[in-house]
């Protein structure tokens, strides 16, 4: 028996060692479009049947539950980051009851800029959010409020627009005024 087929075979399965971008590790295949889920800590999302994208990624120490990032078990319910502990932050995460409405927890900080500064995305954000007020300011890093003498001098405590994985909800933050 020729031994041809079983080295083209071996050949085969040995050259391909590029990543794929747009395979999803632990993704289900084939999924049913628009659902969502969960790899981990990871929201994922279904754009097709062989198509998974992963949608965000969670604050750390953030749960996933049906692709959205809800807070870890124990989370506290905050106003502003003087509600939570020692070296945890007021974020923003999809209410893990209801799935359907945003709330503010206490988390570890994501990122390492502080709140009402200056940023260009979520990730460098110690609450994992870089908002703007819907005006032409530069976005910021989220700082949870609920009054101006919250917020650092040079800042207002505003009505913001947020989006977590998906679910829009208002919160109050220090923006520059």
């Amino acid at each position: 028996m020729p031994r041809w087929p079983a080295l083209l075979l071996a050949s085969a399965a040995l050259s391909c060692t590029a990543a794929n971008p747009d395979h999803v590790a632990g993704a289900p295949s084939p999924c049913a479009p628009e659902t969502r889920g969960c790899i981990g800590t990871r929201p994922i999302e279904c754009l097709a049947p062989e198509a998974v994208e992963e949608v965000a990624s969670c604050p750390s120490a953030a749960a996933c539950a049906r692709g959205r990032c809800v807070p870890p078990a124990g989370a506290a319910l905050c106003a502003t980051d003087g509600d939570c502990p020692e070296g945890r932050v007021c974020t923003a995460l999809v209410d893990g009851q209801t799935l359907a409405t945003l709330a503010l927890f206490c988390v570890p900080p994501a990122g390492i800029t502080p709140g009402a500064r200056a940023c260009a995305g979520d990730r460098e954000c110690r609450t994992n959010l870089c908002l703007r007020d819907g005006s032409a300011a530069p976005r910021v890093c989220y700082r949870a409020c609920q009054i101006d003498l919250q917020c650092p001098v040079g800042t207002v405590c505003k009505a913001l627009s947020a989006t977590v994985t998906g679910i829009q909800g208002t919160i109050h933050g220090c923006i520059p005024g």
